[in-house]
């Protein structure tokens, strides 16, 4: 019931806007266009069997964009627009996956699950019993028309929590599994070795030819192997940043503006001038976060404007407006009378010493708030009410008359305390962002265009980028791929071109949405059903295996030919010192070999005291290693303990974090979205 009191002390207006706003935010509002993606198709994805309707996508899109724009944030649409569809196509295979398993959500269950939520539960209250919060009869009708998608999506996350406890029971750890994951922690191998890395011995004496890499290719052949076309491309991107003399002139901008500004009261010397960005706003001085700008307030005088800071290509520029000693903050206690005949008799009793508080949620005629901070510098702080509250003291009452909604309120006010006065300053913070002069984007555009007549092929451009002044980066994509890399943003322009252009061709640069970047892009491989060692990351890498296992295969030949017995004999043929580590199976790393050295660990973890490791080949090196001595000296155990240690790190917590990939199985991901953005562009 706390809770409900709190929500009915809020004013009809201002509970009213909570409802809808927080609807729009669960649920947001539709498309309805009907377009249909290729002619008389409407799938823009699909897995197997499960289909996303273009549609569908468009709503939910929308609804997560609207959602982020009320949050404030802003991100990457086509990074929202692949994490939309990947989403989809989760729960289409979710549903599956519930509807075998014949999860069925009661209406008690989901009365109940919203019932935990209690701002949700009370809100649905509301829309289906708007009398009771006098909410607007067209708002309740109009949200009515949403509760059916609210519960629906409350019913998913019911069967989502059901499903994920049975897959997490079904690969539950067991004693066996509880054991070892608590010898893998605590069980620890006392080790000395002593190693020499295949780097040291010249590349030059290893040569590998094509068929050698040929075959260590075929060896792990399934580990290349791709269900869509995939796409190799270089590219490169030219920002289009101002010249030394554009800064120069922008200099000249702002100190004539800092000028002007001067000699005006406001700043309206400048405010006809879109290139300056202004905002007007109200500070206590110990409320300011921005240190720079407390700096500037507090040494400069009212009138002055100066630059507060700069980064890269942004001017932050302020002017002291005014600053007085003013109250900052007030608390007050509030109640909202919506019966006029109530009215008298609820302002007699607080004269009389009746706390508001009584008042709040005794019935939806009397509504409000108790023992509630406002800060006066809020520019939403109705100004009419701020002068008020500036000229009351402690124990004061403000009585207002007013209209909510469609409601005649009557509000009772009481100030229960205040802060002492601070400096309060009004501040204008102007902006002023540095930009490429015509001239400037058309020298660096030109001087593109020129390396580009020059260089017709991928093979040209990746030759003599460089020597231009031009970094080439390189990626796979395929037509799933939303932009370049999962960093370069506005990029799938030149996705969708390098998707059908030929092997070798070089792209026209592309320009973003903001139109300060140029993309380059060439096509450098075309595959299909595996990668091969054409691309040339993929080459080099097989050429590196080879080599090294060439390397290691002498150096372990070498060393076994001298009949060494014992470490010390091994470490005067490696050259290097001994090296001592405490080693667990849950390992991932070994002191000076590095990371990732599963052989290494493998090999010690199922080895016995006193055991001499005669020369293998670890990631890096050739190593010999030897076991001092293995000690259990950790925590004891408990059987629940590393239950959820298993459960965490391999169990179905772990498998879950791919339920994606184990739904999706040996099924193509099949996309148009490349196609579909390309038509409705």
């Amino acid at each position: 019931m706390a809770t409900l009191e709190k929500i009915r002390s809020k004013s009809i207006l201002l509970f009213t806007i909570i409802i809808v706003a927080l609807l729009a935010f669960i649920l947001g509002d539709f498309f309805t266009s009907g377009r249909s993606l290729f002619g008389n198709g409407t799938t823009v994805a699909k897995i197997g069997d499960h289909e996303i309707d273009v549609q569908l996508y468009q709503q939910r899109l929308n609804q997560v964009n609207q959602q982020l724009q009320s949050q404030g944030q802003q991100q990457d649409p086509e990074m929202i627009q692949a994490q939309v569809l990947q989403e989809m196509l989760f729960e289409s295979m979710m549903e599956e996956e519930f509807n075998k398993l014949g999860l069925v959500v009661t209406n008690k269950e989901l009365a109940d699950f919203i019932s935990q939520n209690p701002q949700t539960a009370q809100i649905i209250d509301a829309i289906k019993n708007p009398g009771k919060y006098n909410l607007p009869v067209d708002v309740a009708e109009q949200l009515k028309s949403q509760l059916a998608a609210l519960e629906k999506d409350s019913e998913a996350q019911i069967k989502n929590q059901i499903y994920g406890y049975l897959f997490n029971g079904l690969f539950g750890a067991n004693e066996i599994d509880a054991k070892e994951a608590y010898n893998a922690i605590n069980t620890k191998y006392i080790v000395s070795f002593t190693s020499k890395e295949m780097a040291s011995l010249p590349d030059d004496q290893f040569q590998v030819s094509d068929d050698e890499i040929n075959a260590e290719w075929n060896k792990n052949k399934g580990v290349y192997e791709i269900e869509n076309e995939v796409r190799t491309i270089d590219f490169f991107s030219v920002l289009l940043n101002p010249s030394a003399i554009d800064n120069a002139n922008a200099d000249k901008v702002v100190t004539n503006a800092l000028a002007a500004l001067d000699t005006c009261n406001g700043v309206e010397a400048i405010a006809a001038d879109v290139n300056f960005n202004i905002k007007n706003k109200t500070y206590p001085i110990n409320q300011i976060r921005d240190l720079q700008l407390k700096n500037f307030i507090d040494s400069a005088k009212v009138g002055k404007a100066g630059i507060v800071s700069k980064f890269d290509k942004t001017y932050n520029i302020a002017k002291l407006l005014s600053s007085k000693m003013e109250m900052d903050s007030v608390n007050i206690s509030v109640v909202n009378v919506i019966d006029s005949a109530a009215y008298d008799s609820v302002v007699n009793a607080i004269n009389n010493g009746v706390k508001i508080k009584t008042f709040i949620g005794e019935s939806a005629q009397t509504q409000g708030a108790d023992s509630v901070w406002i800060q006066l510098s809020d520019p939403n702080t109705n100004p009419s009410l701020k002068a008020k509250f500036l000229a009351a003291s402690a124990g004061q009452k403000i009585m207002i008359d007013t209209v909510m909604g469609q409601q005649h309120v009557q509000a009772i006010y009481v100030v229960n305390k205040t802060t002492p006065a601070v400096k309060v300053c009004e501040v204008a913070e102007i902006t002023y962002v540095v930009e490429p002069s015509n001239k400037t984007i058309e020298e660096i555009k030109g001087k593109l265009d020129e390396f580009l007549s020059k260089n017709t092929t991928a093979e040209d451009v990746a030759k003599n980028a460089a020597a231009a002044g031009y970094a080439i980066s390189k990626a796979r994509i395929d037509a799933t791929t939303s932009h370049i890399n999962n960093y370069v943003p506005d990029s799938r322009a030149v996705v969708s071109w390098a998707m059908k252009a030929d092997k070798g061709s070089v792209s026209a640069p592309f320009t973003n949405r903001d139109n300060n970047r140029l993309i380059v892009a060439t096509v450098t491989g075309i595959y299909n059903d595996y990668l091969t060692p054409e691309d040339a990351d993929i080459k080099k890498a097989l050429t590196d295996i080879v080599r090294d296992n060439k390397k290691a295969e002498s150096i372990i030949k070498d060393f076994n030919s001298k009949g060494i017995k014992d470490l010390a004999g091994y470490m005067a043929l490696t050259g290097d010192s001994i090296t001592n580590a405490a080693i667990t199976l849950s390992n991932t790393s070994v002191n000076t070999l590095g990371n990732n050295e599963s052989a290494f660990i493998g090999r010690i973890c199922g080895g016995q005291k006193g055991q001499l490791f005669t020369p293998f080949k670890t990631n890096k090196a050739v190593v010999v290693a030897q076991i001092n001595d293995i000690t259990n000296e950790g925590r004891p155990y408990n059987y629940k303990e590393y239950c959820d240690h298993f459960n965490r790190l391999m169990g179905g917590a772990t498998l879950m974090r791919n339920m994606f990939g184990i739904l999706k199985g040996t099924d193509t991901f099949e996309s148009k979205v490349l196609e579909f953005y390309e038509n409705n562009n």
